[in-house]
């Protein structure tokens, strides 16, 4: 009985190893680490760049060699920060310069590429800081001006403390 069962299995385990079989059994692994790797569930970098390539090469080939006219980029250049100052501007100055792209130049939509690294110091919110850690901070006027801030426009922390504290 038992030299029947190993037959059996020895026979079944020699179809799975067959060269057809092993052929189905690799396609079938390849298939199942290409899906893998399209669910992002496994990452293999040479398809990522096979990907990246195929992407590349579509999208030149499929490309119209005309400019919408509808699209424009503005750029600040030398004479811009000539007359307006050295970059970085305030954010005052960004504001402005984002209504006039969309009041003056009727832009529907605004894409903007910028890093505001440093902390914003023309908005007066360092003077109210110094305010709110004072004697001020105790005014009924002081206080009930705080109340009515907008959230929304509190950037630091101490200040955002100090209107906490005042309720």
């Amino acid at each position: 009985m038992l030299k029947s069962s190993f037959v059996r299995f020895s026979a079944t385990f020699g179809r799975w190893l067959a060269p057809d079989s092993l052929r189905q059994w690799l396609g079938v692994a390849l298939l199942g680490v290409l899906l893998a790797h399209s669910l992002d569930y496994l990452e293999v970098v040479p398809l990522r760049r096979l990907d990246a390539l195929l992407y590349d090469f579509r999208v030149r080939l499929l490309a119209r060699g005309e400019v919408d006219e509808r699209i424009v980029i503005v750029d600040i250049d030398e004479r811009s920060l000539a007359e307006l100052g050295r970059w970085p501007w305030n954010r005052l100055r960004l504001a402005d310069l984002v209504d006039s792209i969309c009041g003056q130049y009727g832009a529907l939509l605004l894409g903007l590429d910028v890093i505001l690294a440093e902390a914003d110091e023309s908005s007066g919110l360092s003077t109210l800081d110094v305010l709110a850690r004072g004697s001020w901070a105790r005014m009924p006027a002081f206080s009930w001006r705080c109340r009515r801030c907008d959230r929304r426009l509190i950037t630091t922390a101490v200040w955002r403390w100090s209107c906490a504290a005042i309720r």
